[in-house]
């Protein structure tokens, strides 16, 4: 039975990497590396099989073993791959390496270049067999050429009977548009005068002589690679190659067709280049189209095996973890004197063993770590940051005034749990009685991420406040009577121009002119659940102007306007409005009762003018000035 695994250490994806960062992995020990892999090519249709050989020295332990694969136009889902019978997924969710273009003649498409840590799961055996399923269901918003490909393992190798070897793991950090593609390549220092072996990891270049890779070293052309590797199964030219080989005993010996002599040749993409270096320190590599009208020629990475004087370096590093947004890790890397991170960003310090990270999104880090000899060791370290959970919606209702009757439903996502107002969490997102106001949700994920969101709750009155009054307007000493008529209403009570409180109403006479405001406030639950209504009285002498008191702009048809009593017989005047800090917010001419609470200077704009006290001065035409304050309710 097949075992399917999930592996979070795997999915290590690549820096945005620029000159002397591009290094992955290097290393110093006793042992050697073996390289070896399988291409599908562009074939993506349909269930893809096949073996390759790898060689791993007997009595050896295994210290590192890397899945490098690519991604071709981000596919939108998850595949599994078999390798010798265990399942293992390549998880798309978490690819958030560069993408580097690559041209198919006037079609630009994105690759990745992605790496999985399968130490723990890898078997050391010298045949391995891969099946890659069929990728025809993966969407990249429906553009062509959607699929994982180029599968193929780093074998690291221990065994103290066996002398030091240096390894070095390059990655494409280069752009796959351009015909010609350069690698400055920075590494240990190598014993030039043992085998040096230089393996290149490609894919779909074809094997027809226009459409091939020229590999230069140090400005050397050492041949042509393109066309399919004999791992593959079948010969079709678009595979691409890769150099198989292992490095043991200060000595390159090929896999596959792959041979470790001093040149490559169509799918033999390793080679030996002692007679190339220069330096002991560096080299340039170039690889360039040999037609520049046929593109999409990938090329993947780059390993470098020599044996080197310097000495092993005993390190330890933080392991790949996951943590929360908005949360901090502090890194480590011990054993050496000194350190560079890379990339630059998002950590406290570059050049510290001890960098406390404070990103907002998943990112590799390398650390290089030096030893007193001027070797250098590069460790990656993955941090995975999970972003804040969250679920896909909700449903709330409102409550009475004055009772917890509304209800908050969170439509439940995976295995996500809510807490209310800091409450215990609990796997349903139904939170019922809920008060008005603010309230706190807080959603928790599967890895006890947190996402705190503030809730608003609305209440609602049910209460309606309403009555009626026997006459409006006359003469002094005018008799009013009152008729309550409120809804829902637990209680009430009156007031009289803002007076006190008085608890019933029926009926009242009026004996000095004037304007009176008769308000009635009924409530439900509690006092602070309150709904007024208002009605004006205006008492009048004979032959006299009679000025509101206060006005009521609620567009009841009652009291709306500043009306003035007795106006129609002094049509020649001027009236003039102040708030209460004296600035003028109405003024006008010939009044004729129409003030509504809005101001209204000139030609302006008029405003909603707020509740409050203002100020009038009425003048009529040779008569005297009127004055006095009037109360604004909206």
């Amino acid at each position: 039975m097949t075992m399917k695994i999930f592996i979070f250490i795997g999915l290590i994806v690549l820096p945005k990497l620029i000159f002397g960062q591009l290094t992955f992995f290097q290393d110093i020990w006793n042992g050697g590396v073996c390289f070896s892999g399988f291409s599908t090519g562009i074939s993506f249709s349909g269930i893809q099989s096949g073996s390759f050989e790898t060689f791993v020295e007997p009595s050896s332990t295994i210290k590192k073993v890397f899945l490098i694969y690519n991604t071709h136009n981000l596919p939108d889902n998850s595949i599994y791959i078999e390798l010798d019978s265990e399942a293992i997924e390549l998880p798309s969710e978490t690819m958030i390496a560069d993408d580097y273009l690559e041209t198919q003649f006037t079609n630009l498409y994105s690759v990745k270049h992605n790496i999985l840590d399968i130490s723990n799961i890898y078997q050391n055996i010298n045949i391995h067999t891969i099946t890659i399923p069929d990728q025809t269901f993966l969407n990249c918003d429906y553009q062509p050429n959607c699929f994982y490909g180029n599968f193929t393992l780093v074998i690291l190798y221990e065994n103290i009977s066996l002398p030091k070897l240096g390894f070095t793991l390059f990655i494409n950090n280069q752009h796959l548009n351009q015909q010609v593609t350069a690698y400055p390549l920075e590494f240990n220092p190598i014993n030039i005068n043992k085998d040096i072996g230089l393996s290149l990891n490609t894919e779909i270049i074809a094997g027809f002589l226009s459409d091939n890779s020229s590999v230069f070293v140090n400005g050397i052309n050492i041949g042509s690679i393109g066309g399919s590797d004999l791992t593959n199964g079948i010969n079709l030219n678009d595979f691409g190659t890769r150099g198989h080989f292992y490095y043991q005993n200060d000595s390159l010996f090929g896999l596959d067709d792959d041979t470790p002599d001093d040149i490559m040749t169509n799918s033999d993409a390793l080679a030996n280049i002692s007679s190339y270096l220069t330096s002991n320190i560096n080299l340039n590599l170039i690889l360039q189209w040999q037609n520049p009208n046929v593109h999409q020629n990938v090329y993947s990475s780059i390993n470098l095996a020599y044996s080197t004087p310097c000495s092993t370096i005993n390190t330890i590093v933080s392991k790949d973890t996951i943590i929360c947004k908005v949360e901090t890790i502090q890194l480590s890397a011990s054993g050496g004197i000194n350190y560079e991170w890379l990339p630059q960003t998002d950590l406290s310090c570059y050049s510290c063993a001890n960098p406390v990270f404070s990103g907002d999104s998943s990112q590799l880090y390398t650390v290089r770590i030096w030893a007193n000899d001027s070797c250098s060791v590069v460790r990656p370290i993955m941090i995975k940051v999970r972003q804040q959970p969250k679920t896909s919606s909700y449903f709330q209702s409102n409550t009475l005034c004055g009772d917890s009757t509304a209800s908050i439903n969170w439509q439940n996502v995976g295995s996500n749990q809510y807490a209310f107002d800091n409450g215990s969490f609990q796997t349903s997102g139904i939170f019922n009685q809920v008060g008005a106001g603010n309230h706190l949700l807080t959603v928790k994920d599967e890895f006890g991420c947190e996402f705190d969101t503030t809730i608003s709750i609305n209440s609602y009155l049910s209460v309606q406040s309403e009555f009626s009054v026997s006459a409006t307007n006359g003469e002094s000493p005018l008799t009013v009577f009152f008729s309550e008529n409120t809804l829902n209403a637990d209680g009430f009570w009156w007031q009289i121009n803002n007076g006190g409180q008085l608890s019933s109403l029926t009926e009242t006479t009026f004996t000095q002119t004037g304007t009176y405001l008769v308000s009635l406030f009924a409530y439900e639950n509690d006092s602070t659940c309150v709904d007024t209504s208002f009605a004006t009285i205006v008492v009048s002498g004979n032959n006299t102007l009679v000025f509101p008191e206060g006005i009521s702009v609620n567009d009841d048809g009652k009291n709306d306007v500043f009306e003035i009593i007795g106006l129609e017989n002094y049509p020649k005047n001027e009236i003039t409005i102040l708030n209460r800090w004296g600035s003028e917010v109405f003024h006008m001419k010939n009044y004729d009762n129409s003030w509504n609470g809005k101001s209204k200077k000139g030609f302006g704009k008029s405003e909603e003018l707020p509740t409050g006290t203002y100020y009038y001065v009425f003048e009529v035409e040779d008569l005297e000035v009127f004055k006095g304050f009037v109360w604004l309710v909206r």
